[in-house]
């Protein structure tokens, strides 16, 4: 029996280039999933804070939409409209800030 210097068959594993492609793609799907929780959590509550009966909907529709848009061949259908509600409910918000200081300054 010769003596075998070869690496144990699980430090090949994880050294091999594709064990490293296969962890940044999960470090990136982590992240990726973290940020739209985060933003999910952020629109639920700012619309909740607001008073919006549509909190619940609005916190899961954009995230929902812009994963969609990771979807191969769903870009047009995921992402971008994703993007676009993200920018009409921050532009709605804009709105009702703007009608809350109207009337603070009206009733001052």
């Amino acid at each position: 029996m010769g003596g075998s210097t070869s690496s144990p068959v699980g430090a090949a594993a994880i050294s091999s280039p594709e064990a490293v492609e296969v962890g940044l793609q999960l470090l990136l799907l982590a992240v990726g999933g973290y940020l739209l929780y985060r933003l999910g959590r952020w629109i639920y509550r700012d619309a909740t804070a607001r008073g919006s009966e549509w909190a619940w909907q609005w916190a899961t529709g954009i995230p929902m939409l812009l994963v969609l848009g990771f979807v191969p061949g769903f870009l047009v259908l995921g992402f971008v409209p994703g993007l676009l509600v993200l920018i009409i409910y921050l532009q709605l918000r804009n709105d009702q800030l703007r009608e809350a200081d109207a009337s603070e300054s009206r009733a001052s």
